[in-house]
């Protein structure tokens, strides 16, 4: 016969399992979620802009080139 700690980590072993199984169920579900396109109308997504100005010695104008930039 197995002896009676076998048997209480067995058990504890089959909770975890199970346990960690309906964690993965309720993340996979909410995980899916996010790309349905409800959520995509309900959220608004901008784009990252990544902008590159080649300069030289640009000390005096560079506040007009930035705001140029924000417009």
């Amino acid at each position: 016969m197995f002896p009676l700690w076998f048997a209480i980590l067995t058990c504890i072993y089959l909770l975890l399992v199970i346990i960690i199984t309906v964690y993965y169920i309720i993340i996979s579900t909410k995980r899916t979620e996010l790309f349905t396109d409800d959520f995509l109308l309900r959220k608004k997504h901008e784009p990252f802009v990544s902008i590159i100005v080649p300069t030289f010695n640009e000390e005096k104008n560079i506040e007009k080139c930035l705001s140029s930039l924000k417009t």
